[in-house]
């Protein structure tokens, strides 16, 4: 069964994905974007700072603007 939760405007959730925050994106199992306009893609992708993207399988995007690629790839830095 697909499940999502939106939660804020401008918000898309694909796939047990949660999109918690303004203009977010969280596509994939468990993927989630909290951060203001954030991008989660990835099966337990997330990101959680403004701008932030994180996509690949457990890619973790924690810092505005930040941007991990790839296989548990982390991105905790400023820009």
């Amino acid at each position: 069964m697909t499940k999502f939760a939106l939660r804020w405007r401008n918000s898309v959730a694909i796939g047990s994905a949660r999109a918690s925050n303004v203009s977010t994106t969280a596509i994939g199992q468990g993927a989630k974007a909290s951060g203001s306009s954030g991008t989660a893609v990835g099966t337990q992708a997330n990101a959680t700072a403004g701008s932030s993207a994180a996509l690949g399988q457990r890619a973790n995007a924690t810092a505005l603007a930040a941007i991990a690629l790839g296989y548990e790839a982390q991105a905790k830095g400023i820009w």
